[in-house]
């Protein structure tokens, strides 16, 4: 997932550049209300804080340099998932790769995700992936 989201918005920021091509298309498109380049620099900025623990809709927002339901709205609109949701799937993604590939604790691994409960780290994956974290890298 990480890699297409990456994919998919180095092509979107490539052809909204360019004044030939496809961009036309796009320009039209985010004039009708759609919106890839605002969305991609909120992906981006996600992955940059993906590890931090005080992230907010607020804060990323800002950060987008939209307002906070302005950017709910066109987030939701051009991904398909809150910005929170796709937040969460961006750190459960992060967990799933490191337990994976290293030998690390569940729960240090959870902390450098930015999670500063387990619970709730739990809770968030067991959502995404239909099973504890435990469970998980046993099956792998």
């Amino acid at each position: 997932m990480a890699f297409d989201c990456v994919a998919t918005e180095l092509v979107l920021e490539l052809l909204s550049g360019l004044e030939n091509s496809m961009s036309r298309r796009i320009r039209a498109a985010a004039a009708n209300g759609y919106y890839p380049r605002d969305c991609a620099r909120a992906k981006k900025i996600m992955r940059e804080l993906v590890f931090d623990e005080d992230v907010s809709l607020d804060r990323i927002a800002t950060l987008s340099g939209l307002s906070k339901f302005h950017f709910a709205r066109v987030f939701r609109k051009c991904v398909g998932l809150s910005p929170m949701r796709y937040y969460n799937r961006l750190r459960v993604d992060y967990v799933k790769e490191r337990l994976r590939h290293t030998g690390s604790g569940i729960t240090d691994i959870a902390y450098n995700a930015g999670y500063s409960d387990i619970s709730t780290f739990n809770k968030s994956f067991r959502k995404l992936c239909g099973m504890p974290p435990s469970q998980y890298r046993r099956r792998i």
